[in-house]
This record gives C-alpha cells, sequence and structure tokens, in this order.
C-alpha cells in the first residue's frame, strides 16, 4: 500500500509543477483538482488523516470555486465555510501537534485560491510549502517531501 501511495503522491508532483506554471486563473484551479485528487489518495493510502483532510477540502475547495468562477458570486461566505472546514480538520484528525501543520497550509491555501490572482498564489506556496514539508518529514512521505522541495525551488 506504501508504494502505491507513494506512486500517487509522484503524480501529484507532477501536477504541482504543472499548476505553478499557469497563467489563467481557470487552468492554475483545473490543475489544482486534479493534484488535490492525487495527494488524498497519497495520504489517505498512506493513514496520515490529517494530509488527507486537507486534501479533501481541497477537492471541494477547487470544485466550488471553477464552479463560480465566471459567475458574479460573493465569494466571502466560501472563504469563512473552507476556513471552519480547515479548523474542524484539526479537531477531526487530531494525531499531535503535526496535525496542525496542514491546517496551517490549508488555511493559507483557501486565501491563495480566493483571491485570485495568481502571482499572489506563488507567493503564497512558500509559507503552505513549509508547513507541509515539516509535515511530510513527521509522517515519512517521501512523495510529499520531494514535492514541497520541488514547489520551493520552482516558486524562488
Amino acid at each position: 500500500m506504501k508504494w502505491i501511495s507513494e506512486i500517487l503522491g509522484f503524480i501529484g508532483i507532477f501536477l504541482n509543477i504543472v499548476i505553478y506554471q499557469q497563467k489563467e486563473r481557470k487552468r492554475l484551479l483545473g490543475f489544482k483538482l486534479l493534484s488535490d485528487f492525487a495527494w488524498l489518495a497519497h495520504y489517505g493510502l498512506a493513514f496520515n488523516f490529517s494530509g488527507a483532510a486537507v486534501a479533501g477540502i481541497g477537492v471541494a475547495r477547487e470544485t466550488t470555486f471553477l464552479a463560480i468562477e465566471d459567475r458574479k458570486i460573493d465569494r466571502r461566505p466560501f472563504l469563512a465555510v473552507f476556513f471552519v472546514c480547515a479548523l474542524l480538520s484539526v479537531w477531526l484528525t487530531w494525531g499531535g501537534v503535526f496535525s496542525l501543520l496542514p491546517a496551517a497550509a490549508s488555511l493559507l491555501s483557501v486565501v491563495s485560491i480566493w483571491q485570485q490572482r495568481p502571482r499572489l498564489s506563488r507567493r503564497l506556496a512558500i509559507p503552505i510549502s513549509l508547513c507541509m514539508l515539516t509535515y511530510d518529514i513527521a509522517v515519512v512521505s517521501v512523495a510529499g517531501i520531494v514535492n514541497e522541495i520541488f514547489t520551493l525551488l520552482s516558486t524562488a
């Protein structure tokens, strides 16, 4: 199971590299959604539930933002909903202090995706990646560690 998990994580790595090369918001969201599915499977199969919960929230978040992308809808309520989801994920998946890191990354991701500026999204990728890198080291996710190193290098 661990090998399948890592393979899915490496698929997630490829998708994450593609994300930050996008100049259009819709394409960025689409690749982020695919990436979140890969990471949900990766962390879920490895029984790293804090990471899986955050990836699941990401799937819901990107699906929602893609659905409302071209509509004149107030986006602030969605920001609040996904903030609450990130906080609930800590409570539901608590496994120690490291459980806080994916939630912190999720909170920053909500802001990153919500604000609709790909350039700022790339800048926010740094603290998001640092949170997840620390988590991945703690749960020994090889694909996660490699992914966060690539993300930090590609955004730097």
